[in-house]
C-alpha cells in the first residue's frame, strides 16, 4: 500500500510540474504573438512577418506552389495590402 502512495504522489508531482511547463510555454507563445500583432499594426503585416520568420520559412499562397526561403517568402508579403491588419 505504501508503495503504491509513493507512486501516486510521484506521479502527481511529475503531473504539476508538467502542467507548470505547459503553462510556461502557452504565456511565453502568447507573448510573442501579442509582440508580432503590436509590430504588425506599426510596422505593417509584411515587415513584422519578415522579422518573426525564420531563415528556411515557407509559406503556401493560396492558388499556387510553395514559396521557400525568407526573401522569397518576403517578396511574396510585398504583395501584402498596405494598412490591411489582422484579423
Amino acid at each position: 500500500m505504501k508503495v503504491s502512495g509513493i507512486v501516486a504522489a510521484g506521479l502527481l508531482a511529475a503531473s504539476l510540474a508538467l502542467a507548470q511547463a505547459v503553462q510556461a510555454d502557452k504565456s511565453a507563445l502568447l507573448k510573442i504573438d501579442e509582440q508580432f500583432s503590436a509590430d504588425a499594426q506599426r510596422l505593417g503585416v509584411a515587415e513584422a512577418f519578415a522579422r518573426y520568420a525564420a531563415p528556411d520559412a515557407r509559406m503556401l499562397p493560396a492558388g499556387k506552389d510553395v514559396v521557400s526561403g525568407l526573401d522569397a517568402v518576403k517578396s511574396q508579403m510585398a504583395g501584402f495590402p498596405k494598412g490591411a491588419t489582422l484579423a
